[in-house]
């Protein structure tokens, strides 16, 4: 099996979250090599913000608070992050281009799952887990209005960044070929 089959097939969400620290470097290369993902245009489509200090962790907990707006305090909602995002040395924002055109909006999307996909084979094969996660406040309009990020953006989802466990996640069962693969 070529390196690159082994890791699509191996690669893995990686749900718990270590707070050993990852190498900016190490990240700034998963995320060059993130954008060798195909595009529809002459536009790459993605914006990736990086979370990894302390304020930028207290802007992300402000954000969620706003778009929760369900009364939780920011102790609550730091609590309820902290497993899933916050002890992560590392978590990205991926955001895809908004146009206002069906067209280049669905290509928008589609190039930025390519993106984050492709990003997260090249963690993975550098030793590096993550899960893609998209919880609901993610599209609250508050949550971008508290981060400043505008309509011209999508929020596409946050991966926390962790070192691999010793241990690997198991394979989730994957439906057989012939359950998704149609003659036309």
């Amino acid at each position: 099996m070529s390196e690159l089959k082994r890791v699509i097939v191996e690669r893995r969400s990686v749900k718990q979250i270590s707070s050993r620290k990852i190498d900016r470097s190490l990240v700034e290369e998963i995320i060059e090599l993130a954008a060798f993902a195909p595009f529809h245009s002459k536009v790459e489509p993605w914006h990736v913000y990086l979370i990894e200090d302390a304020e930028q962790k207290e802007k992300l907990v402000r954000a969620v608070a706003a778009a929760k707006n369900d009364g939780a305090s920011l102790g609550q909602v730091k609590e309820m992050l902290e497993r899933k995002f916050l002890t992560a040395p590392v978590i990205l924002m991926v955001t895809s281009a908004v146009f206002q055109d069906a067209k280049k909006d669905f290509e928008s999307v589609a190039a930025t799952s390519a993106f984050i996909q492709n990003l997260q084979l090249a963690a993975w094969e550098s030793g590096v887990g993550t899960i893609w996660r998209t919880p609901k406040f993610l599209f609250q309009p508050a949550f971008r209005e508290a981060l400043q990020i505008g309509e011209e953006e999508t929020v596409m989802g946050l991966l926390p960044l962790t070192l691999l466990p010793e241990e690997k996640p198991d394979p989730k069962p994957r439906r057989e070929l012939k359950d998704f693969l149609h003659e036309l």
